[in-house]
Parts: C-alpha cells; sequence; structure tokens
C-alpha cells in the first residue's frame, strides 16, 4: 500500500534536464496525457491530484487518488483550478488558483506558480495582487484560474486570470520572469467584453495562427436577459488583443450551468477536446471539435471516476509518463521564493487504499 505523498521544503536530490525544447506550433510524438485537478471545497480536497490516460478520454489514478502536491506552500492554505503547461524551454509550468473555500468566496488575493524540469521535483512561488499592486484593483475579491501562454512577440511566458474587484469580472495579463517565480509588469486587460458580462475562466489554444478563447459567462448588467453559466468562444490574431465573438453561439451541450473550460489538443491529431465542469449536477462533460465552432459530446469517457472538479491536462511522452507513474509517491515541491503570508493551515487528506493500476497497453517501454 502507498502512502499519502508528504510535500516539504526539500532540497533537489539531482537535476534532470527537461527533455524537450520545441519551436511554437511544432509538436513531438505525444502518447499520452497528465490530468491535475483538485475534487471539492473541504480543505483536504483542495490539493492537486494527478491522472493519466492514453486516449485523452479514459484515465488512472495516480498516487492511489492521493494527493500530490499539498497547499503547505500557498498563502491561503488551498489549491484550486490547477492549470499545467509546457514551456518552450521543456520545463514544466503549473499555475493555481490560492484560495480555501470555507473562508469565503471574496476571500482569495493571489495565485500560486509552479515550474518543474521533469514533473517530479517543482519549485514554488505566490503571487498577492492585493499587495503588490495595491491601487490597481480596488475591492479585489477573486484572483482566479490562472492559466500560461507562450507570446512568442515577447519569447516570455505570460499569465492571465480572472480578476473580480469593483468592476465585474475580468480578464488580466502579465508576463513572467525566466524562472517563472513572479510577474514583471503591471498587469494590463486581455479581453473587452461589449456585452456588458463578466467572464471567468479564460482558456486560450492557438490553432492555425488564430487565438481561440473560451470562457465563462458569469454575471450581467442590471436588466440583461443574457443566459448565464454559459461558456463562450472569441477568436483574435493576437494572443494579447483583439478578441471578438464571431456569434453567441454556446460551446457546452447541457442546459445545465458550467464553468471551467479547458482544451486540449489530442494526440492523434484529430481535433480537440474542450473539457468543462458541470458543477451544479455532478462531474465533468467532454465535447471535441476541430476548428472551434462546431462542439459534439464525446462518449466512453470515465473522467467522473475521479470527482474532479476545474482541471489541467497536457499531453505527455512516453518517457514523461514513466517518469510520472514511477515516482507518483515521491513528488516534491519546495518554496522558490519565500511566501508571504502567515498562519496558514492546511488540514491532511484522507488516505485512499492502494489499488492495482492499469495495464498500459500500447504506451511504449
Amino acid at each position: 500500500m502507498k502512502n499519502p505523498i508528504k510535500i516539504a521544503a526539500t532540497a533537489i536530490l539531482f537535476q534532470i534536464t527537461p527533455s524537450h525544447s520545441f519551436a511554437a506550433g511544432e509538436y513531438p510524438p505525444y502518447d499520452g496525457y497528465l490530468l491535475t485537478y483538485f475534487t471539492g471545497n473541504r480543505p483536504w480536497e483542495e490539493t492537486l491530484k494527478f491522472s493519466y490516460s492514453l486516449d485523452g478520454r479514459r484515465f488512472n489514478r495516480l498516487n492511489n487518488g492521493n494527493s500530490v502536491i499539498d497547499a503547505s506552500h500557498s498563502e491561503m492554505g488551498g489549491l484550486r483550478d490547477p492549470y499545467i503547461y509546457r514551456g518552450q524551454d521543456g520545463n514544466f509550468i503549473m499555475t493555481a488558483t490560492d484560495m480555501q473555500s470555507w473562508k469565503g468566496w471574496g476571500s482569495n488575493r493571489g495565485i500560486v506558480l509552479m515550474q518543474s524540469p521533469d514533473l517530479i521535483h517543482w519549485k514554488s512561488a505566490t503571487v498577492n495582487f492585493e499587495k503588490q499592486y495595491p491601487n490597481l484593483f480596488p475591492g479585489l475579491h477573486a484572483a482566479w484560474a490562472p492559466q500560461v501562454a507562450y507570446n512568442p512577440l515577447t519569447d516570455r511566458n505570460m499569465v492571465y486570470l480572472t480578476v473580480g474587484s469593483n468592476d465585474p469580472y475580468k480578464a488580466y495579463y502579465a508576463h513572467t520572469n525566466r524562472d517563472f517565480t513572479a510577474l514583471t509588469e503591471t498587469p494590463r486587460q486581455l479581453f473587452y467584453a461589449r456585452d456588458g458580462i463578466g467572464y471567468i475562466d479564460y482558456d486560450i489554444n492557438e490553432q492555425d495562427g488564430k487565438y481561440h478563447m473560451l470562457m465563462k459567462a458569469e454575471s450581467s448588467p442590471q436588466g440583461s436577459t443574457a443566459r448565464l453559466r454559459v461558456i463562450k468562444h472569441a477568436v483574435s490574431d493576437h494572443l494579447t488583443w483583439g478578441y471578438i465573438m464571431p456569434s453567441q453561439d454556446e460551446v457546452q451541450r447541457t442546459g445545465n450551468a458550467v464553468e471551467g473550460p479547458q482544451a486540449y489538443r489530442l494526440n492523434d491529431g484529430s481535433g480537440y477536446i474542450v473539457m468543462y465542469d458541470n458543477y451544479l449536477n455532478g462531474g465533468f462533460q467532454l465535447v471535441k471539435t476541430t476548428d472551434f465552432k462546431t462542439f459534439t459530446p464525446v462518449s466512453g469517457s470515465d473522467v467522473n471516476q475521479l470527482s474532479p472538479r476545474h482541471a489541467g491536462i497536457i499531453s505527455l511522452t512516453s518517457d514523461e509518463l514513466h517518469r510520472v507513474l514511477d515516482n507518483d509517491t515521491h513528488i516534491t515541491v519546495e518554496n522558490a521564493v519565500p511566501a508571504t503570508g502567515t498562519g496558514r493551515q492546511v488540514q491532511a487528506a484522507p488516505t485512499v487504499g492502494s489499488s492495482e493500476k492499469r495495464d498500459l497497453g500500447t504506451l511504449k517501454a
């Protein structure tokens, strides 16, 4: 039986050189996927878990379903809405909302940034927007769902996220330093909603020179009849400006409230799957698209056996998958920059019993 992972500020015992470095738009031969997610609103559920998949639809828990990264390195003591990304330099990046929901939905002020050369050894830093930019967001009550994109014009990674303040929810972005431990500029607004809607949970994907943005409609001005808690699509020729909504069509294929859209490119080149959280009715739903215009339901997924909430997913090579499978109980995090918060309380997660892993099937040895 595997023990639950213990995360500590430990020294990295050995350094693994990042295994790949690819130009923008170039894809190596990938063999599977890694999903990172949290599972609920209780303190021990606001931690990060990993699962892997060979086809992007069916998933297998890592570390026996226990957390692989706890929230002891955050300011607020909780990690929500994780996102995972492969940097241009070959390093892996994760971001998360720094928040414990029991403290209130308006309690969070920042995000967590993480970077790793190998998916096993991570360095972590926090960004507190209220402290770092005290005059930029009056009435700040939300810094939610941070994600990452590479900006070819600046040759830097940028973080974009939902900000809630005295204004309606908006998207902001800022570039990071090379070590992915801090923002290097004052955040700027990324998307300007012409319909007055407050959007959250932004997700950007580049396809054939176009940047496709998915987002959840969260709030509307008084007197508006716009549908809320649905997923909309905007597109631009540029990463950081110029997004327009080509239609009022909705991405989700349900009448229920949804959030947290996450699109990922299928390794066989057949298109993209968009997963989103059907959060009031239990579980994820998946749709497939080739053009970000037409979305069709995906059948045969078992992702909901994980009980996931807002999640992120990345394609991995065979070697990378095997590395995570071989080390899923030995994942460590150290603070790259000391967190400024004090008095953090992290409640331990219940341990899940041992379970036999699935056969890796077609995964190359």
